[in-house]
């Protein structure tokens, strides 16, 4: 994420003032949605991650379909949010539109993130 701000700061800068005002107001609107919905969503997944810890019936096959689901549900959320973000962005000059998805797809591998540590769990558990 922090190399998609740096490449298009470094894009915003060859641009004009007002165009460059309006990417940034963009971005940060966009940001102003996601930001909490992600960290709504990362800890949310990061609970349902951990709950086999708490309680050996949370491993059974069931839960484990239960917390993918919520992490896919939490992924696609977010990915939409930066699909509407990205189309309302749309411009020539800039493509915002790509740094917007791009941002998208990162916080969506974010929480998808957690079946990776889910499975290392198992590994060391098992």
């Amino acid at each position: 994420m922090v190399l998609v701000f740096s490449i298009l700061s470094l894009a915003l800068r060859e641009q004009s003032a007002d165009l460059a005002a309006w990417a940034r107001d963009t971005v940060s609107t966009y940001l102003r949605y996601a930001m909490p919905a992600l960290g709504v969503f990362f800890s949310l997944t990061f609970f349902c991650a951990l709950s086999p810890l708490w309680d050996k019936k949370y491993r059974s096959p069931l839960w484990i379909r239960i917390r993918s689901l919520c992490s896919l549900a939490c992924s696609v959320i977010l990915l939409a949010l930066a699909g509407f973000f990205g189309a309302l962005s749309a411009a020539e000059a800039i493509p915002l539109e790509g740094y917007i998805k791009a941002l998208g797809i990162g916080s969506a591998l974010l929480l998808r993130g957690m079946y990776l540590a889910e499975a290392l769990w198992q590994k060391k558990v098992l």
